[in-house]
């Protein structure tokens, strides 16, 4: 089923669409965020304990061939940060 204002006012409320078979168009079928599962997720509770997950997953994660597409957001450029040189 296509209701453009439906799907327009989810994304806005919730950062989703709770109908999965309502889309904007007919040539388009949206897909809903999926959390991430909680084993494997990281705490962390404090600043020093998030900079070292951080550090730690970019080590893991980030190649000289990997790039981050910035939305201009503060997140964002928090993110790219902890790219390597290069990248």
């Amino acid at each position: 089923m296509t209701d453009k204002n439906y799907c327009m006012s989810s994304f806005l409320s919730f950062r989703y669409i709770p109908d999965d078979e309502t889309d904007f168009y007919d040539y388009t079928k949206h897909s809903n965020f999926v959390p991430v599962r909680d084993d494997l997720r990281f705490e962390c509770n404090s600043a020093s304990e998030l900079d070292a997950v951080m550090k730690r997953i970019m080590a893991l994660k980030a190649t000289r061939k990997s790039a981050v597409l910035l939305s201009g957001g503060m997140d964002s450029a928090i993110v790219a940060s902890y790219m390597p040189e290069g990248s």
